[in-house]
């Protein structure tokens, strides 16, 4: 499996296997760059955005900066469903998308947030497999598994923006209702704690 990279000053192809540390390699110069990254579990896909490479495995998706030379554990996917990374594509708003075990995950590689598609989001419920996707000529993504293709359009997935008014109807303190008047000093948004006296 390779993975070919293009940057402003040069171009370089990454070759990367399903073990052992991934290569750059400059066609220009013969150049050849083995780089020690600290991943575990069988590699599914990659991708270089923005002088960092992504790595997918069976156990987890990985960020390898070749600035710092540093590799994180991305773990911070929600709704959590599995760290599991099945195949991996990139859109054009420099998103990663990968197929995991009952969804589809997209990171936003500008805000290092991750956001996952299932069945609740019109994802089909199928068994995504290993290095099943291809990115159509259209733009789309497709992920396969067991049960067939899921194509999806990003910009059909779009987080929306949405403000929440909470109100308390009642409060109760030990099964009693509580009577006093609550002046908050803050909005919920920025409110950390109230103290209620006198019904310890």
């Amino acid at each position: 499996r390779h993975k070919s990279v293009k940057n402003k000053a040069e171009i370089s192809l990454w070759l990367i296997g399903f073990k052992g540390p991934p290569s750059q390699y400059f066609p220009e110069t013969g150049k050849m760059i083995n780089h020690e990254i600290d991943i575990s579990g069988d590699i599914k896909g990659a991708a270089y955005l923005d002088n960092k490479l992504y790595i997918g495995t069976d156990l987890g998706l990985f960020e390898y900066s070749l600035t710092t030379k540093t590799t994180t554990k991305m773990d911070d996917i929600y709704p959590y469903i599995n760290n599991q990374v099945n195949a991996m594509l990139v859109d054009d708003s420099k998103n990663i998308w990968f197929s995991s075990v009952d969804g589809i995950v997209r990171l936003n590689t500008q805000t290092n947030t991750f956001r996952t598609f299932d069945d609740f989001d019109g994802v089909p419920d199928i068994r995504f497999r290993d290095e099943i996707a291809v990115r159509l000529v259209d733009k789309r993504l497709a992920f396969g598994g067991n049960g067939g293709f899921t194509i999806l359009s990003p910009d059909d997935y779009q987080d929306e923006a949405s403000v929440m008014n909470l109100e308390f109807t009642n409060i109760l303190i030990n099964d009693a209702p509580f009577q006093e008047v609550l002046n908050l000093e803050h909005g919920l948004s920025t409110l950390d704690l109230i103290i209620v006296q006198k019904h310890i």
